[in-house]
């Protein structure tokens, strides 16, 4: 099999990058959105506080996504971040 050329090397790292960028997009304002949306409702806030262990054990796991996700677009030994 032929090595793939710039142009493709480049759009394969390109893409990597869009999907790891897009992970933390959306893991990071799910996050967001449920807190904005228990500050406005507070009929929310109490259906939440049902079961506050599942609810901050969601936001844990959504928080951790989006920082795991930017970590493995800054990681500096990445094979896909060229220095």
């Amino acid at each position: 099999m032929p090595a793939s050329s710039p142009d493709d090397q480049f759009e394969q790292e390109l893409e990597i990058f869009r999907r790891e960028s897009e992970g933390a997009t959306q893991f990071f304002y799910a996050y967001l959105a449920v807190h904005a949306t228990v500050a406005d409702h507070e009929s929310v806030h109490n259906l939440l506080n049902q079961a506050p262990l599942f609810w901050n054990t969601a936001l844990a796991g959504m928080q951790t996504a989006s920082l795991i996700a930017l970590g493995r677009i800054f990681d500096q030994n990445s094979a896909h971040n060229y220095r």
